[in-house]
């Protein structure tokens, strides 16, 4: 990622594997967010959980928290391990929803990361859609 970022001023990612959900839409079963749209187990498909034996139960138990918690964020995780300045914004409001786009800066030049990202949101020319509480 750093020589991609001597070349470039910033890297653009998507923001989440999937779009937004729809607010309320994932509160009565939150680890649905983890699963594909089929049902099935979506991204996590190491298939090392369907061959461990069940002494090893603590080790599964320990992998698939981690899994589950690195899904949602899957984007924007590593970044933030890699100690690298990032931001999200708005790209597009697809069905109304925000999809977002992760802007990677370089280590320590968050004032620059941030400029560029004030400098987009302010010429895009992406308009919000105005929220419908009632609905």
């Amino acid at each position: 990622m750093t020589s991609a970022l001597s070349k470039y001023d910033v890297l653009l990612t998507p923001a989440a594997p999937t779009s937004a959900y729809k607010l309320g839409e994932k509160t009565s079963d939150p680890l649905s967010m983890y699963k594909a749209s089929d049902g099935t187990q979506g991204l996590h498909a190491c298939g090392c959980c369907a061959v461990m034996l069940p002494q090893y139960l603590p080790f599964l138990l320990m992998h698939m928290m981690w899994v589950m918690l690195l899904l949602g964020d899957l984007m924007t995780v590593n970044v933030n391990l890699a100690g690298l300045p990032a931001v999200v914004v708005p790209c597009a409001y697809p069905d109304g929803l925000p999809v977002g786009v992760q802007m990677i800066g370089r280590a320590f030049d968050e004032a620059h990361l941030l400029n560029i990202a004030h400098t987009y949101e302010q010429t895009a020319g992406i308009e919000a859609p105005v929220l419908n509480m009632a609905a």
